[in-house]
């Protein structure tokens, strides 16, 4: 005689399954923007670094709303991608002074977030971050 899963048994199975994935996966979402939002504020604390030593050599900051030319200015190496999740710009409105800005790239409203720092910030802020 066989021994078999009868379908009752399959779908409780299946039913249990599913109600972990539904505790699991919101969690899992929150630590993965939770990261992401700690990868931006330390880029940002390595471009306002780059820009003093910038500022040092060159009596000015710069200002790009490129990533590749703010990696080449500053030597540094942000993803490029086109599956990164951040966006970096620069602003600088004189030669002393700058905002840096990571805007996140993302297709969901309840992910997008922007990050700021500037020349005499201590950390990223995202309160009052415009320009």
């Amino acid at each position: 005689m066989k021994k078999a899963f009868t379908m009752f048994e399959i779908l409780i199975v299946v039913l249990i399954v599913g109600i972990i994935t539904a505790i699991a996966l919101p969690n899992f979402m929150r630590s993965k923007e939770s990261s992401l939002g700690e990868e931006a504020n330390l880029t940002l604390k390595l471009i306002q670094d780059a820009e003093q030593f910038y500022h040092i050599e060159h009596d000015a900051y710069i200002n790009s709303t490129n990533i590749s030319d703010i990696n080449s200015k500053l030597k540094l190496y942000i993803p490029t991608s086109e599956s990164r999740s951040w966006d970096y710009k620069i602003i600088t409105p004189d030669a002393h002074n700058f905002t840096a800005k990571a805007n996140r790239l993302t297709s969901n409203p309840d992910y997008i977030r922007t990050y700021c720092i500037n020349q005499s910030a201590d950390e990223p802020y995202s309160d009052s971050c415009s320009w």
